[in-house]
């Protein structure tokens, strides 16, 4: 039990859909901030599951971060200042502030709410900031960072992933790294990111899983989920195409009531076959039939 929504941006803001501030629908992208200085923009996909606990989700998007025209840093512009995936109960109903409850960054780009954030931040704002690079919260403490390979004014904390397009370091940004920016066609990666029933984490971005297994501590929670982005005296296209989420319900403690193992059926090939199992405990339930212990 749980919910699901595909959302290709085609017709406009789609129902169940919110965009705060500069966030808009246009030529069928969801644009959180285009590559202009001072843009905040936000997006609020309302209730999912019709407020049930969620107790494990799924979400992918094609995300464009790139277009930026500023701060020419080693012959590469310099994009800022980033965004955020996120996950709660609390997430505001507008445009997110500059100043978090995460305690590791400001602004959109280190996300809103108390539950799962996944931060893309481009801008090291120093202190513990180690941008850029891609980070992990939940209830407003850093659980996993990753550095990433934009221009830096620091050296990385932890090692930056190889992009096996290129052979690179992986950046967040998509677009291609050239300074003046060439008028090319927007690239789009995409990105997935999913929760597990105990609670753990996988992200994985171009094609490279880059948290695996991250155990966060997640209980399941009501929630919705959203996007913020800003950009500041520097910028960044923060672009978002393709968003499909689907949820599933938490699993209660279940007890078999009764053993109803398949009896031995023979048919003919590509007929459907009928089991039946009956169980007691909090619903919703998950039953998974085993062919010779497999």
């Amino acid at each position: 039990v749980g919910g699901r929504v595909v959302y290709d941006f085609e017709s406009g803001v789609p129902s169940g859909v919110n965009v705060y501030g500069n966030a808009v629908v246009d030529s069928g992208i969801l644009k959180i901030t285009d590559a202009a200085n001072g843009q905040n923009g936000a997006v609020l996909v309302t209730d999912v599951d019709s407020g049930l606990e969620v107790g494990q989700f799924v979400a992918t998007f094609d995300l464009r971060i790139g277009g930026s025209i500023c701060c020419d840093l080693d012959g590469v512009p310099r994009p800022a200042d980033g965004m955020s995936f996120n996950f709660a109960d609390d997430l505001p109903e507008g445009t997110y502030g500059l100043v978090n409850t995460s305690g590791f960054d400001e602004g959109a780009e280190g996300g809103q709410g108390s539950g799962l954030i996944l931060s893309f931040d481009l801008w090291d704002n120093g202190g513990a900031d180690d941008a850029p690079e891609m980070l992990l919260a939940y209830q407003n403490q850093m659980i996993a960072r990753v550095p990433m390979g934009e221009p830096r004014t620091r050296d990385p904390v932890g090692e930056i992933p190889i992009d096996p397009a290129n052979g690179e370091p992986m950046r967040l940004s998509t677009d291609h790294a050239n300074w003046p920016p060439l008028p090319t066609d927007p690239t789009f990666a995409q990105i997935m990111v999913k929760l597990d029933p105990d609670g753990t984490v996988d992200v994985s971005y171009k094609g490279v899983l880059l948290f695996d297994n991250v155990q966060t501590g997640y209980v399941p929670q009501r929630g919705e989920f959203g996007f913020g982005g800003r950009t500041g005296g520097a910028n960044s296209a923060h672009w978002v195409d393709n968003l499909a989420i689907q949820t599933f319900g938490s699993l209660g403690p279940v007890s078999i009531a009764q053993d109803l193992s398949p009896a031995e059926q023979t048919v003919d090939e590509n007929t459907v076959v009928t089991y039946t199992v009956a169980a007691d405990g909090t619903p919703p339930y998950s039953v998974q039939w085993l062919r010779n212990g497999e």
